[in-house]
């Protein structure tokens, strides 16, 4: 339980959450930066739809709009991702990246989904680690 994790330390929650637009291992980086460097610092609001809990990883499920915010808005390419989340926590041993097979788990019966009553908006900087 939750309750376990915080005592125990049997995982870690993650403290610079984010939505993976695309990992280095989809694109090259000169790939990554034709596509996605024009909006590296541009606002941008995600919906939260629901929370994905399973044994060794959770994450919300995001909706990425087609656009940044502001006055002149950036069109936003599609994400290489399959499912747009924020990781949330993971268990000991486990990888954050475990959290992209949470919608097959859900499937499986191997995690539970939570839907919220109504989407929340979540606004960050669209930032990006080069390599």
């Amino acid at each position: 339980t939750a309750d376990q994790v915080l005592k125990d330390g049997s995982g870690t929650f993650v403290e610079k959450s984010h939505v993976t637009m695309a990992h280095f291992s989809q694109l090259s980086q000169q790939k990554f930066r034709d596509t996605y460097g024009h909006l590296d610092g541009s606002s941008v609001s995600v919906s939260v739809t629901d929370l994905i809990i399973g044994e060794t990883v959770s994450a919300f499920s995001v909706i990425v709009p087609k656009k940044t915010d502001g006055e002149t808005p950036l069109d936003i390419p599609p994400l290489q991702n399959a499912y747009a989340h924020i990781t949330i926590w993971f268990g000991k041993g486990e990888s954050a990246a475990r959290s992209n097979d949470l919608p097959t788990m859900v499937e499986r019966g191997e995690a539970k989904r939570v839907m919220l009553e109504e989407g929340v908006q979540v606004s960050g900087k669209i930032g990006y680690w080069f390599i």
